[in-house]
């Protein structure tokens, strides 16, 4: 299997994973169409889709995989900012699984991108209501578990 196909898979499989923990906390989801802040206006453009969406909390979830080096760690700024600026939620999460999130370059990016939020609500702040989230895997399952009771009961 070539890099980028391994790469596709591992990131289904996340997402997978991700959607499996939620409909055991009873909650169903869905894809969430956009306009991004890249959007193309062209008769070749499209609206952007996000991996998982949880409508009657207002949630979507980003789910990036990566288990070594590779270009999903360039993008958290970016995509927090596009969030920012263009997706309509309550709780937008950016949420990181595989190995390489826990050490050395892949950790201090997780931090990168809770610094650039408090940044962004210091000076642009978040439109009403929204909060913007960038965790791994573990942190989000304790952080769903603490905040959201079953199936919204």
């Amino acid at each position: 299997m070539s890099q980028g196909a391994n790469a596709n898979y591992s990131g289904r499989s996340f997402e997978e994973k991700v959607r499996t923990f939620l409909k055991k906390k009873g909650y169903g989801t869905q894809k969430h169409r956009y306009k991004a802040l890249w959007f193309n206006p062209g008769p070749r453009g499209r609206l952007n889709e996000t991996e998982i969406y949880i409508p009657e909390l207002e949630m979507v979830i980003e789910c990036k995989n990566q288990n070594g080096s590779g270009t999903a760690d360039q993008k958290i700024i970016t995509e927090l900012y596009n969030a920012h600026k263009k997706i309509n939620c309550n709780h937008y999460i950016l949420l990181y699984g595989g190995s390489w999130w826990g050490q050395g370059r892949g950790q201090s990016l997780i931090k990168a991108g809770k610094e650039f939020i408090n940044d962004v609500d210091s000076y642009l702040p978040t439109q009403k209501n929204k909060s913007l989230h960038v965790m791994k895997y573990e942190e989000f399952c304790k952080w769903f578990e603490t905040n959201f009771t079953e199936g919204g009961k």
